[in-house]
């Protein structure tokens, strides 16, 4: 895997520049990844830290672009930060996340300094802190660090990783020497919160004590310069104990630790998190003098591998200094367990293989994360079967859960007369359409792409261009077929080019196996899953008894569109009338290529007006109130898939009387829930609505057996498990 490293490099000289540097260098990190470095400091020097100047911006500036590059070109799958914890470091930093997460890349911190709790009650930094720890992992350095971030990254996302150093090059050990002035050394840039008058002070208590001790301080100036120090000195009266040596580097640097007798590092600096001056002296074998301050309980063992002291307290920590002065076996002793605790957990071949085994937590994590699903579906309005499904998907708790999901309504119809119609409403919908669909492509960056195909007409040609652009970026696609029509707009030529492009390589999802004869030109069985599909539980449905009408009451729910077979239907009801049936038929449903007037001028030209009657659109209570007071449901459309309505029935315990089309033998067991005729056959409709009118007993038991049918096939429950299964195997 990519990893793109934004760290701190010296110079200037501290811990996170260090870290940073052992990991750019670390073999086993670069061999195991493919990493890309950028070097996020601004400073150059100590004393630049935090300040402001248009040297830094340019320097920030060109960090951007560098990381601007990298994310655009090399497409990394995990980026690391070290993430400065406040001030004006944080804000330069969020900018940089900002730009990592618009381009949906994950995110670990990895924190070298702290101050976050300090800087929350900020309405500022509270806000961003929200923004940029949102789904981003943290490694810390020390479970004493975990409080600083704990109001906004849960400890799920928390991992640890102590830091380390490399055994100096040159084989400098301590060199033992007799009794005599016991060599104090402080080694850090100069920077009052790390302690530096504090050691001062502590170092005036000892030399009133006439205590055998020389202190020597060595850092590059920092808010304390050498003029700073020596004034200090000379007012503390301590200029004949105590010694400014300067910065030093490499050798110099070690032959100081290796000549000291105790280390000294009384900090109290706001970032301070784990010190690697206390590892580096911990391999010289030295005793360790230092504060409860971040991390620091982790590195040095209270009373083991030397003491600690509350910060600026110089009368405990001259106490402390004071039993090591006068105690050359407890020097020693806690200075080869500082040795031990150094070579057994703090070197640097330990540091970057608990690096790399977090990293490696970090990508699988990522590889385990639940799948992002572009999800381009119906929902109302306008109601119908797929805009019905749609909103169950969307508000599916399952599904949420099981998927990072996105959602866009790919209809561009308010209401159902509008659906196969042009206009520029409708055009002026789609662009938005394709806008949020080319925005969620790229900063969302989907494993998987559902959409409900529309597989003919206008509707066709208007997803034909999203599907193209889904697949432009590589994207895998599944269709969800609520409509049927592929099979007889094959035969033109553009369409069957059109199909071609849509359903290469895609996958495709069906109501079911009685509907695979429409794609099987273009689509490999192998790349068909079947999910029925299901409606939630009403709630009138489970109380409201069958009432003992007069007239038996049958009931047509739906759309008004003419292959929803209402004119089949209109003639039926002639057929019964005329052999004189007790029965009302009543429609409900929206206006569609039918409108009231025309219903209303078909019974009349067929003389059922006393026995039909129209009641307009329905939902809700009033809707289930319907289901609830009729005895048959009659639905003989010539034009479907798997209509919800005949679920409905059945959760209401009506027989159904329907046809053979789509995937409606799948719900409808022609003879046991209900019975099934040819399409636009009026006459076996007519027969099988007779024999139901004429037999209570028979529609009573069809009804009761669709209620079990429904309650163990049909509902949201089981549909969303095989859904979420389905979508789970292809993402």
């Amino acid at each position: 895997m990519k990893i793109l490293f934004l760290l701190h490099c010296p110079p200037p000289i501290h811990g996170a520049a260090m870290v940073g540097h052992y990991i750019m260098k670390s073999s086993i990190v670069n061999d195991y990844f493919d990493c890309s470095y950028i070097n996020l400091g601004t400073s150059a020097k100590v004393d630049e830290i935090g300040q402001k100047g248009h040297h830094k911006f340019k320097r920030y500036i060109k960090i951007l672009s560098k990381t601007f590059k990298i994310l655009r070109r090399e497409d990394p799958g995990l980026v690391y930060i070290t993430l400065t914890a406040s001030g004006i470091g944080f804000y330069k930093d969020a900018l940089i996340v900002m730009l990592v997460k618009a381009f949906g890349k994950k995110v670990v911190f990895h924190f070298h300094n702290k101050g976050i709790q300090k800087r929350q009650h900020n309405w500022l930094a509270n806000a961003l802190y929200k923004i940029v720890f949102k789904n981003a992992e943290v490694i810390l350095l020390s479970k004493y660090l975990y409080y600083d971030i704990e109001k906004y990254v849960p400890m799920k996302r928390v991992y640890y990783c102590a830091n380390g150093i490399p055994e100096n090059k040159d084989g400098i050990v301590r060199q033992k020497k007799n009794q005599g002035v016991v060599e104090m050394l402080f080694l850090s840039n100069f920077i009052e919160s790390k302690g530096i008058y504090t050691l001062l002070k502590a170092c005036q208590l000892l030399k009133a004590k006439k205590l055998p001790f020389y202190c020597t301080f060595i850092g590059s100036e920092g808010d304390i310069t050498v003029k700073d120090f020596q004034e200090k000195v000379k007012e503390l009266g301590v200029g004949d104990c105590v010694h400014y040596a300067g910065r030093k580097y490499g050798l110099e640097k070690e032959r100081f630790y290796s000549v000291s007798d105790i280390f000294v590092f009384p900090t109290y600096y706001h970032n301070e998190c784990f010190p690697l001056v206390l590892l580096e002296a911990m391999q010289f074998s030295l005793p360790v003098v230092s504060t409860f301050e971040g991390g620091i309980q982790d590195i040095v063992e209270d009373g083991q591998t030397g003491y600690l002291v509350k910060q600026r307290d110089t009368l405990a920590l001259a106490e402390k200094l004071e039993l090591l002065i006068l105690d050359q076996k407890l020097r020693l002793k806690m200075g080869s367990a500082g040795r031990k605790v150094y070579e057994e957990n703090y070197t640097l071949a330990i540091f970057e293989q608990h690096f790399l085994e977090t990293l490696k937590k970090l990508v699988v994590e990522k590889e385990k994360k639940i799948p992002k699903v572009l999800f381009m579906l119906h929902y109302p309005p306008p109601v119908h079967g797929a805009a019905m499904v749609g909103q169950y998907i969307m508000q599916s708790t399952l599904v949420k859960s099981s998927f990072d999901c996105r959602f866009i309504n790919s209809g561009t119809s308010n209401s159902v007369d509008e659906i196969g119609q042009k206009g520029w409403k409708k055009l002026m919908r789609y662009f938005e359409i394709l806008g949020q669909t080319f925005k969620s492509l790229n900063r969302f960056d989907p494993n998987l792409v559902y959409l409900t195909l529309t597989a003919s007409g206008i509707g066709l040609y208007k997803d034909a261009l999203m599907v193209i652009l889904a697949k432009a970026y590589g994207k895998k696609v599944v269709f969800h077929f609520h409509n049927k029509g592929i099979s007889k707009g094959q035969d033109n030529w553009f369409n069957n080019l059109l199909y071609r492009i849509l359903l290469k390589n895609s996958e495709v999802i069906l109501l079911s196996k009685n509907l695979y004869y429409d794609i099987e030109k273009y689509v490999d069985s192998e790349r068909v899953r079947y999910c029925a599909n299901g409606i939630p539980e009403r709630e009138m449905s489970k109380s409201t008894p069958k009432a003992l009408n007069k007239k038996v009451q049958l009931l047509f729910l739906s759309n008004l569109i003419e292959s929803k077979g209402v004119y089949i239907l209109l003639e039926a009801c002639k057929i019964l009338k005329v052999k004189q049936l007790p029965f009302q038929c009543t429609f409900v449903g929206s206006e569609g290529d039918i409108t009231s007037k025309d219903f209303e001028i078909k019974i009349e030209e067929l003389n059922v007006v006393d026995q039909v009657q129209y009641m307009g659109r329905r939902y809700g209570l009033e809707k289930e109130r319907f289901y609830s007071e009729s005895d048959i449901f009659v639905f003989p459309t010539y034009n479907d898939c798997f209509p919800l309505v005949l679920l409905e029935a059945m959760q209401f315990s009506l027989p159904v009387v329907s046809t053979f089309e789509g995937g409606i033998s799948d719900i409808v067991e022609n003879g046991e829930t209900g019975f099934l005729v040819q399409p636009k056959d009026a006459e076996s409709l007519a027969d099988k609505l007779e024999l139901l009118i004429l037999n209570r007993q028979l529609r009573l038991r069809m009804g009761e057996t669709g209620r079990k049918r429904y309650s163990e096939k049909f509902t949201i429950e089981v549909f969303e498990q095989s859904f979420s299964k389905i979508v789970n195997e292809l993402a």
